[in-house]
């Protein structure tokens, strides 16, 4: 690995705990009822809020989750634990098939969500603004090109 890459990869990993330390903080700050959330435990409610949406439906079932996520189903199930302990997950039985169990957002869930939300458009609004639009839209095409190669 040259300087370069490793920098890289350091600077990547270190952007992502500050994002989300910040977010935890402003989450804190906002009254949140949970102080610190992990990457795995935001990556899951992120998925169902957005599955939610996009299926306009009350939930997912936890193998389909699993699939969104890229984790196996039982390393799914113990983060969604969590976040039911915690109060931002709930899960309800199917209407149609009472042993399926589909997961939604609880409203502190929900509101958890968008304070993130906020949060990730907040400070991408403010180092935006400091960055021409030319660069932007080049600093998009990178981190997309990055991303298609990574996943």
């Amino acid at each position: 690995m040259t300087d370069l890459t490793g920098e890289c990869w350091r600077l990547i990993f270190n952007l992502a705990d500050s994002f989300r330390e910040k977010a935890n903080k402003h989450n804190k700050e906002n009254q949140s009822a949970v102080d610190n959330i992990t990457v795995g435990q935001l990556r899951i409610l992120k998925a169902v809020a957005s599955f939610i949406i996009q299926e306009n439906t009350k939930g997912i079932m936890l193998k389909t989750l699993a699939e969104k996520v890229a984790l196996t189903p039982g390393a799914t199930s113990i983060i969604v634990d969590s976040l039911v302990k915690n109060g931002l997950l709930e899960r309800e039985h199917c209407e149609t098939d009472r042993r399926a169990v589909n997961i939604a957002l609880t409203k502190e869930g929900q509101r958890k969500m968008a304070n993130y939300i906020d949060y990730y458009d907040q400070i991408t609004r403010e180092v935006f603004a400091e960055i021409p639009e030319e660069d932007r839209k080049k600093f998009h095409e990178l981190l997309q090109l990055f991303y298609n190669k990574v996943k």
